[in-house]
């Protein structure tokens, strides 16, 4: 039996409008009108997942923020603010689900101290979520990689990559996420061409006006059959979505 799948990625942009949730009710409506079976988030701070979430009865959101939860990123405001997560939304029950850390400093004092004055500089994460489809389960990893120094970026990469090839022994896996890289990146390129299980989605408008193609990205399992894909520009975020419907 043929199963129909419609996933996406989309970076949902930590501005103070949206801290403040001004766009709550824009962003859920979306995702009901969309009819997303399964959606990778960006940027989610915790007021403004926690207002979407609660107009949202038939989806749950699932990951860890990047500097946890422990007590000054839950009542301190200024950290609260830079306290993001990646969460993936779906409708699917799931059988596990955590968040990781991925490489974030980088080895030499030069690079260091560059982060530093750039501040770009932060933990990065990737959310693993163990989703149940009615013929089996796969694997789904969500991200939002470094955009400051190549160097963490490659090493994010073989983080993910490390990932991949773990859990796709034993499950289909999906990749979404904003991974601050164009398709052209040499490391980008290497990272692809070195997934011999999954395949990109072969979406490359730009998705930020800073970019002049796609960096927000949708990997999937090459055997699934892609029936329609694109990007859509939405008022609440400056990031165009990514999205794909699959049969498998």
């Amino acid at each position: 039996m043929d199963t129909i799948l419609k996933i996406g990625t989309l970076n949902l942009q930590n501005s103070h409008r949206n801290r403040n949730s001004n766009f709550s009710s824009d962003v859920a409506h979306h995702i009901e009108q969309e009819q997303f079976d399964i959606l990778g988030t960006q940027e989610l701070t915790r007021n403004y997942q926690k207002d979407i979430s609660n107009r949202l009865s038939n989806y749950h959101f699932y990951g860890g923020y990047r500097y946890g939860s422990t007590w000054p990123f839950q009542k301190m405001k200024l950290l609260h603010n830079v306290n993001e997560n990646n969460n993936i939304i779906t409708h699917f029950q799931i059988e596990n689900e955590y968040t990781l850390m991925l490489p974030f400093i980088p080895d030499n004092q030069k690079e260091f101290v560059q982060s530093i004055y750039n501040r770009t500089i932060m933990p990065r994460i990737v959310t693993v979520a163990f989703i149940k489809l009615p013929e089996d389960t796969i694997c789904m990893l969500n991200t939002h990689l470094d955009y400051g120094l190549p160097s963490i970026q490659k090493k994010q990469l073989q983080a993910l990559k490390n990932l991949v090839f773990h859990f796709q022994k034993t499950y289909p896996i999906i990749i979404t996420g904003d991974f601050n890289m164009e398709s052209s990146s040499s490391s980008f390129k290497d990272f692809c061409s070195d997934l011999n299980q999954i395949k990109r989605v072969e979406v490359n408008d730009s998705t930020h006006m800073n970019h002049h193609s796609a960096i927000d990205h949708i990997f999937i399992p090459k055997e699934w059959i892609i029936l329609e894909q694109g990007v859509k520009e939405l008022p609440f975020t400056d990031h165009k979505e990514v999205f794909v419907k699959i049969k498998k």
